[in-house]
């Protein structure tokens, strides 16, 4: 039992709804756990924690929730390695200092750190350098999401054949993301576009007034306003604003032209590998990893705080949709999960065993 539990790597917390780590495991030869924190066992051979925030089921941690990681982190060393996936510097949204102590802790005892693209590899290896660093990228989402025919999928969603698509993909978080989506999309030098945005960011509406609670019987004023600042009166736009389910998110991207990556400020992006694997076009920012993966493939980036500078990138991508833009198959090839998934064994195998 001993020895099975050494070929297994505990993942403490909930699993995340990003099906991207399901692509490897489908493919590897290591088991993968997930579970509470008190479900460890000293016998496993790594903890491998992918985002500090899941440990806490998403939710912020008191001081005293990081007191008992604390204590269960060191238990974890005393036994396995613990691996950290550097998905993220910071939290997508910071709102609480504590997080600031929960990606401390993580970083401080973790044994390695998998990075998913050189630019964080080099940056925090001259940072910590008693820890094992590894490259392996993020892979496509070849099992996850269906790539269909373009036209039938604008058949469903009743897009025209001939209009261009701009999708931007994953949850937006803030407002300067959304300003971000909407000025990209009107500096589209086209004139028959459609934009996609299946979770947008909803603003809310501060409201209270004596007599709401009653008056919420007949009709919501909070809810009504809420619903006139959002929904676009704009015809070409095409706003969602919950989870979008993988069968849906399949048809949105199999209906696009281009896909739009509105982060100002983020070290990773799965929306990039989402959107190789549906062979588009993609448009994203010069900033950590994502940089390195877009003049790979030779795709076009952005300065957020310029905006001439998404003017140009917008009309670059323009230009390779026109060009009938394909991605050459060996340069997706170390990015199939199977190819991966072996990198992740090796880890295991070289540095758990």
């Amino acid at each position: 039992m001993e020895k099975e539990h050494k070929n297994m790597v505990f993942i403490p917390g909930i699993k995340n709804e990003n099906p991207f780590f399901d692509e490897i495991t489908a493919h590897t030869k290591t088991k993968f756990v997930y579970g509470d924190l008190d479900l460890y066992k000293k016998s496993y051979g790594a903890v491998l924690i992918h985002w500090p925030e899941q440990l806490f089921n998403w939710e912020v941690p008191t001081e005293e929730g990081i007191q008992k990681l604390k204590n269960h982190i060191k238990t974890w060393k005393d036994s396995s390695k613990i691996i950290y996936v550097v998905n993220n510097s910071e939290p997508h949204v910071l709102t609480d200092p504590i997080y600031k102590e929960l990606y401390k802790l993580v970083v401080t005892y973790c044994d390695i750190m998998v990075h998913l693209g050189e630019y964080s590899l080099l940056k925090l290896r001259k940072k910590y350098t008693s820890v094992l660093h590894q490259l392996i990228p993020h892979p496509l989402y070849e099992a996850s999401f269906k790539v269909l025919d373009k036209q039938m999928a604008r058949k469903k969603l009743d897009i025209p054949k001939n209009d261009f698509v701009m999708i931007a993909p994953g949850r937006i978080r803030k407002m300067e993301e959304r300003t971000l989506i909407v000025d990209a999309f009107k500096s589209i030098p086209v004139t028959n576009k459609i934009l996609l945005v299946p979770y947008m960011l909803k603003k809310k509406v501060n409201l209270e007034f004596k007599g709401r609670t009653k008056l919420k019987k007949l009709i919501d004023i909070k809810r009504v306003l809420e619903k006139l600042i959002n929904y676009s009166t704009n015809k070409k736009h095409v706003f969602g604003f919950s989870f979008t389910s993988f069968e849906d998110l399949s048809l949105y991207m199999s209906a696009a032209d281009i896909v739009f990556i509105p982060r100002t400020t983020i070290l990773n992006s799965g929306n990039l590998f989402l959107g190789l694997t549906y062979q588009k076009v993609i448009v994203g920012p010069d900033v950590g990893n994502i940089s390195e993966y877009l003049d790979y493939f030779d795709l076009p980036k952005f300065n957020a705080n310029h905006k001439g500078s998404i003017r140009s990138a917008m009309e670059q991508a323009v230009v390779l949709h026109q060009n009938n833009f394909k991605i050459p198959a060996g340069k997706l090839e170390h990015l199939r999960p199977g190819n991966i998934a072996k990198k992740w064994d090796e880890l295991i195998d070289h540095s758990v065993q």
